[in-house]
């Protein structure tokens, strides 16, 4: 007969005990076998009309596909996508126990759902407050491709890159959304606060149906109209309202619901609304790194020169002009003052402010720096500098020793800048007169050009960064009457006879008179030199002739030197 066999299984068990507890160690071959899994991956990106650019922050889920639903399990997997449109799904259980159509279970069926929604940002329908939504299998996406069925266990799809065309109307909601996320993300990183302090910001767009554009405090909700979904700086806009209102109400205070409709921002308004809608084109900006702000009723750039606007702080493009100019590092005209974003915020975050007045006086913004790049903008907080007037007339004799001076750190000061910081610009008189000069010691000097006298008038400006304030100086030079000047004359020699002749009318000068005025003359005594000489002058040539010769009595010429003076003479002696 056959013999019984018998089959042992032999589970190993090692068993310590602990401060009490019991530890099991169950050998390798008693573990569960690990379920295949499969894994997926895409790039979502969208039309804007000019570019193709990624989707980034679109909630990606990833279902199962199945006619009939037999409860949880539907949904396979969720994420986000990144900044380069990507999203993935790793390690998903590739088994699926209720295959399309009743058929058998298989490898799973994976097709994805697309959401205008995630944790910081929603575009929503409008009535209908729920996200904009579209199946990979849209016949404007991937069509059949977006849909994979039974796949292999191990498997990696990878689905082709969906994109969202702008020609597609609702498509559009994609765009106000990526704009929602980008001006999100870029709060969050200048700042460093997350969800809880920033609070989800949140857009309702309706396709076709009319609403009122702008934002509701009372409900907190973002109301776009039908052609703002194509424009990011109109959502970022508005979103930078849902911003301040939760700064307000951190600093218990009260966003201002009269602002919160959408209003032009070309035009004067109120202070109130022009500050918090400039904000909101600065806020646009900052997020995107670009000054132009382009919505489908509005085109201009803030940081060119915006001639055909209004002055002032009433209007929003000049309050976003000058928080631009306070940030960027881009310095022209009276612009000199590069800042930081965080700068900026951090007042609105800190002081319940709701002029752009109030927000510059709250800011602690270095003024003298800083002034310049509002007035650039037409807004000008500016306090003009104070310059002392100078003593009518400053009178002085010419050619002065020293010249005058005067200390211009006790007559100019300004409000905002130190004396350093001024700029001091002296106009006329014509350098040939006089020159009015400020030295490095702060002393502005008076010099008159050498042998000058006269009367003039100069006036001396100080400038702060962004005004001009001048003072007349004038200025009285007298007349001092200075003595002619001849040349040193050469030594001559000449023997009995031979006469000796000096050409005077270059080697002589006077600054004050014509030579015509002058006299020469020679006060020598002709007794007194030997050998004996005889002269004679030419007034009006300056010219004058030596003739050595013999003196009464003498035999011969006695070899000797003289020295002989000639004096030239003005009128005044």
């Amino acid at each position: 007969m056959p013999k019984l066999r018998s089959v042992l299984a032999v589970v190993f068990l090692v068993v310590s005990i602990a401060g009490g507890s019991v530890t099991y160690a169950v050998s390798p071959a008693m573990q569960q076998p690990q379920p295949p899994t499969i894994s997926v991956s895409g790039v979502i990106v969208y039309d804007t009309g000019s570019a193709i650019v990624p989707a980034e922050g679109l909630m990606v889920k990833l279902i199962d596909y199945d006619t009939v639903s037999r409860g949880p399990g539907e949904t396979l997997g969720e994420t986000t996508t990144d900044s380069f449109g990507r999203y993935s799904f790793e390690d998903i259980p590739n088994n699926d126990i209720d295959g399309p159509e009743r058929r058998r279970a298989g490898g799973q069926d994976v097709q994805l759902l697309i959401l205008t929604d995630n944790d910081m940002v929603a575009v929503q329908r409008y009535p209908q407050a729920s996200p904009y939504s579209w199946a990979s299998v849209d016949r404007d996406l991937l069509d059949a491709r977006g849909r994979v069925i039974d796949v292999p266990d191990g498997e990696h799809v990878a689905f082709p890159t969906i994109q969202f065309d702008d020609d597609v109307r609702d498509f559009q909601a994609v765009r106000a959304f990526v704009a929602l996320n980008e001006g999100w993300s870029f709060l969050a990183d200048q700042t460093g606060l997350g969800v809880t302090e920033l609070g989800k910001t949140v857009a309702r767009w309706p396709v076709l149906s009319m609403s009122e554009r702008g934002y509701d405090p009372d409900t907190r909700l973002i109301m776009l109209g039908p052609g703002d979904a194509d424009s990011a700086d109109a959502v970022i806009h508005l979103q930078a309202h849902a911003f301040m209102d939760t700064a307000l109400r951190n600093l218990g205070s009260q966003y201002p619901a009269d602002c919160a409709t959408e209003e032009r921002i070309d035009v004067a308004t109120t202070q109130t609304c022009a500050y918090f809608h400039g904000w909101g084109v600065f806020f646009a900006a900052a997020a995107q790194n670009d000054p132009a702000y382009v919505t489908a009723t509005e085109a201009l750039n803030i940081e060119a020169p915006l001639v055909d606007l209004e002055d002032g702080d009433a209007v929003a493009a000049r309050v976003a002009g000058a928080l631009w100019d306070l940030m960027d590092a881009t310095n022209e005209g009276f612009d000199r003052y590069t800042g930081s974003f965080l700068d900026l915020w951090n007042t609105v975050a800190s002081a319940a402010v709701f002029t752009f007045r109030e927000f510059w006086d709250a800011s602690g913004l270095p003024a003298c720096e800083a002034l310049p790049s509002l007035f650039q903008n037409t807004i000008n907080y500016n306090t003009p500098p104070e310059l002392d007037p100078f003593p009518d007339p400053i009178e002085m004799d010419e050619d002065p020793d020293p010249p005058p001076s005067f200390d211009m750190r006790a007559r100019a000061r300004d409000a905002e800048c130190p004396f350093e910081a001024l700029l001091f610009d002296i106009q006329g008189p014509a350098t040939s007169t006089v020159t009015v000069d400020l030295r490095d010691d702060g002393f502005l000097e008076i010099i008159p050009a050498p042998n000058w006298y006269g009367e003039v008038t100069a006036n001396v400006r100080v400038f702060d960064g962004v005004e001009f304030v001048s003072q007349p100086v004038h200025i009285v030079v007298h007349s001092v009457n200075d003595p002619p000047e001849i040349a040193a004359l050469p030594d001559r020699s000449a023997k009995v006879g031979e006469p000796i002749v000096y050409q005077l009318w270059d080697s002589i000068t006077d600054v004050d008179h014509a030579k015509s005025e002058l006299t020469l003359s020679i006060p020598t005594d002709p007794e007194t030199l030997v050998p004996r000489l005889e002269w004679d002058i030419d007034q009006e040539n300056f010219i004058v002739r030596f003739l050595p010769r013999l003196a009464n009595g003498d035999v011969d010429m006695r070899p000797g030197l003289n020295a002989v003076e000639i004096v030239v003479t003005d009128p005044e002696g």
